[in-house]
């Protein structure tokens, strides 16, 4: 993996909390800790 991109659809106030927890969980992954995000 050389990079990530993580959409959010901020419409859906209702996932912002489930996006928040994913995001940090994809982000502590050891194949993508340290690679640019987008």
């Amino acid at each position: 993996i050389h990079g990530l991109i993580y959409v959010v659809d901020a419409s859906d106030i209702s996932r912002l909390t489930e996006n928040k927890i994913v995001f940090g969980e994809l982000i502590a992954n050891e194949h993508i800790a340290g690679k640019p995000v987008l």
